[in-house]
């Protein structure tokens, strides 16, 4: 980043850490631009593992999708997607490319998705040097999990659909 060491009292992300290939490098960076005692403010929604965790829902409507399907089915079905993202839900993207480009762009972003827990999120912050001040998980709301991926995943992760924290850089 573009400032000089202990340059900020307060950095701030919001939805973007599920988007990044190395957290540890980024939470180092961040680590390095604040002050002694600065304040790291990290939203991060959704989750990977949790209902809607593949950013894909309007594709594969279907709650953990991603989970429970191989990563080679759950693909296919993105792809085999038809166009039915109503004009309310319709951004930017969806606005101004064709809806295969849109399917295309979606899908390669999901494969970069990283998959980090929230206790492995915590172990990252306490190595790069921070000290989580306070913590918010938002649970996912109106879906259950199957039986089948609580068999596989606990349901705190599965149900763990939002983090809203404050870290403290430590000295």
């Amino acid at each position: 980043m573009p400032f000089p060491d202990r340059f900020a009292d307060l950095v701030y992300s919001w939805s973007v850490f599920e988007h990044l290939a190395d957290v540890a490098g980024i939470l180092s960076e961040l680590r390095r631009i604040l002050k002694p005692d600065g304040l790291l403010f990290l939203q991060i929604e959704p989750l990977f593992y949790s209902a809607f965790g593949s950013h894909l829902q309007r594709l594969v409507p279907e709650p953990w999708a991603h989970l429970t399907y191989s990563e080679e089915e759950f693909i296919a079905l993105a792809q085999a997607a038809s166009d039915n993202v109503c004009a309310a839900e319709q951004d930017t993207l969806y606005r101004t490319n064709a809806f295969e480009d849109v399917k295309n762009y979606l899908i390669q972003e999901y494969r970069k998705l990283n998959r980090i827990k929230p206790e492995e999120l915590a172990a990252a912050l306490a190595v790069e040097g921070f000290e989580i001040v306070t913590e918010r998980r938002f649970a996912v709301e109106g879906v259950a999990p199957s039986a089948t991926l609580l068999a596989r995943y606990s349901s705190e992760l599965l149900m763990t659909n939002q983090i809203v924290l404050i870290a403290r850089r430590t000295r």
